[in-house]
């Protein structure tokens, strides 16, 4: 168009992606040629290409991008708590209370960018029931869900509440916040349950636990799952 000036076919992409892959997961393999195989396994369809859905390599791009969002978020709170939260000459008190939200949210997403069936919410109550034995251990130690009816949760009611926080944060900027590295055991109320049905739950939270980090390592396992490196 006469007299405009755009930029055509400009594309932001992670350099370093192979690397990031390798340290984020924690892996001690040769990893290039086994993405690309474990790609080609799963082709897209035409529908699928039609509507724009990733392949799983793509997913995967996706997944280390927003893993190492999540970092440079936490970089830029302490770099404002440590400067009295002035950054660039602007107040920017409280933007440690957002961004520990935000980067709940963004470990919640980590979950289902590799969601292979329809319903989200069964999904994520999936994913919690068939962490490894280690991290039900540690969710056991750290992590108790309290039910409206008094009753301790089991994981499938902890990845539906889960699950609900991402959805309360997606459709109603609902924030969920839980003080990471306190000194004292926390509890944070929130709602849960069926799209129908919403009941007020209760997540205590032990202390020096950290929720982003916990949310990330269960993401990770299911990455692992769909590469077939655990």
């Amino acid at each position: 168009m006469e007299g405009y000036f755009y930029i055509k076919d400009y594309r932001v992409f992670n350099p370093n992606f192979l690397r990031d892959t390798f340290d984020y997961m924690g892996l001690h393999c040769k990893i290039e040629e086994h993405i690309d195989r474990i790609d080609k396994q799963y082709p897209l369809n035409k529908t699928q290409k039609k509507a724009g859905v990733l392949t799983l390599k793509e997913k995967l791009n996706a997944f280390i991008d927003r893993v190492e969002f999540i970092r440079h978020c936490d970089l830029f709170s302490k770099h404002a708590i440590a400067n009295n939260f002035v950054v660039m000459g602007q107040e920017v008190r409280g933007v440690h209370w957002d961004l520990s939200a935000l980067r709940l949210y963004l470990a919640l997403t980590c979950i289902d960018i590799f969601r292979n069936i329809d319903n989200q919410s069964d999904y994520f109550q999936t994913v919690f029931t068939q962490m490894p034995d280690d991290l039900k251990k540690y969710t056991k130690l750290n992590l108790k869900l309290i039910m409206p009816d008094g009753k301790a949760g089991d994981p499938k009611a902890m990845g539906l509440f889960f699950y609900n926080i991402r959805n309360n944060y997606t459709h109603a900027g609902k924030r969920f916040h839980v003080v990471r590295s306190a000194t004292a055991v926390q509890s944070q109320e929130s709602l849960s349950g069926t799209k129908n049905k919403k009941e007020q739950y209760v997540l205590f939270v032990n202390k020096n636990c950290d929720l982003v980090d916990y949310v990330l390592r269960i993401a990770i396992v299911e990455a692992k799952r769909r590469f077939q490196w655990l």
